[in-house]
Order: structure tokens, then sequence, then C-alpha cells
């Protein structure tokens, strides 16, 4: 008789980066601590903070938000500003120097996106304001940015490319124009170049809505748009689709002090809320597109609205989450991304949800996400 199918085993930790990696944990088992009070917790969160701090003297790492450098200092300003950590101005003088560094040139070559690219680069200095070279940083980021954007549809936006060299043009948070929205709406509430940032950002907030697809499609957004083409509806999750692009529209808008964008956020939570979870896509319970990231961005949005709406989604992904996870842990389902540890598809960021959603304690760690959403 074969043997039935086993729990998952977590595996190695993929590096030192922040959405991937040891940041992730060490943020995760920060707030583990917070909530418990265990002070074994707050030692493997400085434990994996060390490891990740090591990579930087043994390799050198890309400039990118999820991966590299832009994720450890973000990291590091994170657990000195919620009080895990003691300042070390050595360390924090050159990590704010690599960064500024990094954008420091007339011209920017990379990509402009939150995961990979500038954006990223910017939610990282963000995060770490209000040194000068922080803010330095921010500027020459909207600059770039600035120089960058390009007209499309019914605004500006941040072209990528496709497998063969032609322009694509991706719409939720981590790769598409979602991302720089929620930056840029920051950026311009601190100050940060402001008359720049308004204008890239009214642009970017005009593409975005010119891209939604028409009330009777499965989704009110594509995964990206196509000129001259209806997009596909797309699934909703924090990569890409309804949820992600709701909590980063909510984000700018508050920012801003937008209405109108607040209601098409909104309206656009509240279509991801009642969606069945097949049209949603939801396959696994991670953070980037599972059930448990758009469980955790429709808790945020509902405590920030109070809209019963948004709650009742919250809860229903929550249950489509625990579910998932129950069935992998006892060996009933699998996923791809099962047994990774890391914050965007694996346990750090599902125990961070977990934690939002059953205890009093903001989950400030979004900022990540490119969420900020008070209540």
């Amino acid at each position: 008789m074969a043997p039935g199918p086993r729990p998952y085993r977590r595996s190695k930790v993929p590096g030192p980066g922040l959405h991937l990696g040891e940041c992730g944990l060490a943020v995760a088992r920060a707030y583990l601590a917070r909530a418990s009070g265990d002070p074994a917790e707050r030692r493997r969160a400085r434990r994996h903070l060390e490891r990740a701090l090591g990579a930087l003297e043994r390799v050198e790492l890309s400039g990118a938000f999820a991966t590299g450098l832009p994720g450890i200092a973000w990291t590091l300003a994170h657990l000195q500003r919620e009080g895990f950590l003691e300042p070390d101005e050595d360390l924090a003088a050159a990590l704010d120097e690599a960064m500024l560094d990094a954008v420091a040139s007339r011209t920017w070559k990379g990509d402009h996106e939150q995961h990979m690219g500038l954006a990223g680069l910017g939610t990282a200095a963000l995060e770490r304001l209000p040194r000068r070279a922080a803010r330095r940083t921010l500027e020459h980021v909207v600059r770039h940015l600035d120089q960058g954007a390009r007209r499309a549809g019914a605004g500006l936006t941040w072209p990528g490319e496709d497998d063969a060299g032609a322009p694509r043009y991706l719409l939720g948070v981590p790769h598409g124009v979602a991302g720089p929205i929620a930056f840029l709406a920051r950026a311009r509430a601190l100050g940060v170049a402001p008359g720049r940032s308004r204008r890239l950002l009214e642009g970017a907030v005009a593409f975005l809505l010119g891209a939604e697809l028409p009330a009777s499609a499965r989704s009110r957004f594509p995964y990206q748009w196509i000129p001259g083409a209806a997009g596909a509806p797309c699934r909703s999750a924090w990569c890409h689709g309804d949820a992600g692009i709701a909590a980063a529209l909510l984000s700018a808008a508050r920012a801003a002090r937008e209405p109108a964008w607040a209601k098409a956020a909104i309206r656009v939570a509240r279509s991801a809320a009642a969606r069945p979870f097949k049209d949603a896509g939801i396959v696994d319970a991670t953070v980037c597109h599972g059930a448990f990231g758009t469980a955790h961005l429709l808790n945020r949005m509902f405590h920030a609205t109070r809209d019963p709406v948004l709650g009742r989604g919250a809860r229903r992904f929550l249950g489509r989450g625990l579910q998932l996870l129950r069935a992998a842990e006892s060996g009933r389902a699998r996923w791809p991304e099962l047994g990774q540890r890391g914050l965007l598809i694996g346990d750090a960021g599902m125990a961070l949800v977990l934690l939002a959603a059953t205890t009093h304690i903001e989950p400030r760690w979004d900022r990540a996400l490119s969420v900020n959403i008070s209540p």
C-alpha cells in the first residue's frame, strides 16, 4: 500500500532579503515577540537580522527592495522605529550612502517598479526618514520617475518589457503602476519634490483608473493594460489584481486627501471582497498571491473605512487561507511554494497576517507592501 502524503517541511531561507529571506523572518519574529512577550522570539529576530547583515560583508547585494540591500535598510529602520533595535549610526550611515549612490546618477537605467526597481528604493528611503541622506535619495527617486514616465492611455505610467523586448504596462503593486502610485503619494505628503510628485501621482492614477474593465467583467482590473485592446480579467491578490490595486489606491487617496480616489478604491475593494475564490485565483494561503494576502488587505481597508462588506470579505478570505494551510500541513494539499519561510510566499508573512487579524498590534510592517492605511 502506497504511503499517504506527508505534511510539508519548511525549506531553508533563500538569502538575506526582506520579501523572501532573513529580513522578513526578522520582522515576523519581532512582531511575535511584541505579541507574546517571549524574549526568545526577540533573540530569534536578532539572529535572522545578523545573518542578513552578514551577507553585506560577504556578497555584493543587488539594489532590489525585495531581495537586496534596500530591503535590509528598510528592515533595520523599521525595527528601530518600532523599538526592537538600538540605532547603529555607523551602519545606518553606510546604508544611507549606498542607497544614495545608487540613485545619484543623472539617468536611471533600471526598472521603475517597487519589487526590483526604483520605487522599491524609494520605499526603503521613506522608512529611513528623517535622515538627511534618505530625503536626498527620495528627491533623486522622484526625479528619475519623472524622467522615466511615459504617456499611455489616460495618463502616465512606467512600462516594462516583455520577453520579446516590447513594452508592457502592468497594473499591480510590485511590478506595475500601483507601486509607484503608493510611493509618490507618501513622498508628496512628506514634502518631497511636492510639485513634481503631485503631477506624476495624478497622471499615474489617471492611467490606472482609465484601465479599469467594464462592470460586467469578472475583475475590475486586468493583469496589464494593452493599447487598443480589452484586457482579460485578473486574479485578485496583492501582487496582481484588484486587492493590491485597491489598497495602494486607498493609501494614495488618504495621503493626497483625494475623496474621489478613495471612493474608487472602496468600490474596487468591495468587488474583490465578494469575489468567489475560484474567480479570484486563490489556490494557496500566502501573502503574495494567496488568501492571507487578500484577507490582510481587506482587513486593513475595513479598519480604515468601517465598510462592513470589506470586513466580511476579510474574514471570508482569512477562513479560506486557514483551510488551505491546514490541508497543506496535514498533507492533503500542496501548492508550488509550500514550505517557504519568507514574508511574501512563506511562513513569516502568514504569521504576520494572523497576528494582525487576532491582536491589537498595528501591522505597520505592511509598509513593505506599499500599504499605508492606518485606522
